[in-house]
């Protein structure tokens, strides 16, 4: 009876190593995706180096990224192994996908030889880089929009004057969108 005890207490504990190895992980895409001055192309490269610290088998993880037409990939990358992927959507539009694998085969485990909270790391991750992505590609326009508020000298006056409007022409309708 001691003896499954002690080996149920190694699985629990092997268990929540694993967790906090994929906790780390995202600990440390997070800081990475929110360095605003580094590029995306550069972003893409980092991130093969710290995800495979998120996975049973670390040295032995190999990670590929496409993106726009470009392929980013750990060294000495081998095609054809057992993978999980999830893919770079970006207001609907697949703009690449991210995929992990193995160099050598490996055990077998929930899904091929990864766990299944490993191919929710990769998809978390995958859905981290599209927001982040996304978020860049909308800098730019919000500041666009900024500046032509501010050349104008509008600065949200607009909404004022319809409300204004409503008040003196329609009530019943600006109380109903008041509501809302």
């Amino acid at each position: 009876m001691s003896d499954r005890k002690e080996s149920t207490i190694e699985e629990l504990l092997g268990s929540l190593k694993e967790r906090a190895k994929e906790l780390s992980c995202i600990y440390e895409v997070e800081e990475l995706l929110h360095n605003q001055e580094m590029e995306i192309e550069e972003l893409l490269q980092k991130l093969l180096e710290i995800l495979p610290h998120g996975l049973c088998f670390p040295e032995d993880v190999q990670v590929q990224i496409t993106y726009n037409g470009n392929t980013f990939e750990s060294e000495a990358f081998k095609p054809g192994m057992p993978q999980i992927s999830a893919d770079i959507i970006v207001q609907n539009l697949k703009l690449g996908s991210l995929s992990v694998s193995y160099r050598k085969h490996m055990p077998e485990k929930d899904e091929g030889p990864f766990l299944k909270e490993e191919k929710r790391l990769v998809g978390t991750v995958c859905e981290r880089l599209s927001q982040t992505i996304l978020h860049r590609q909308l800098g730019p326009v919000f500041n666009q929009l900024l500046a032509r508020q501010n050349e104008s000298g509008q600065n949200g006056k607009d909404w004022r004057r319809i409300i204004d409007m409503l008040r003196l022409t329609d009530q019943e309708l600006l109380f109903r969108m008041s509501r809302r």
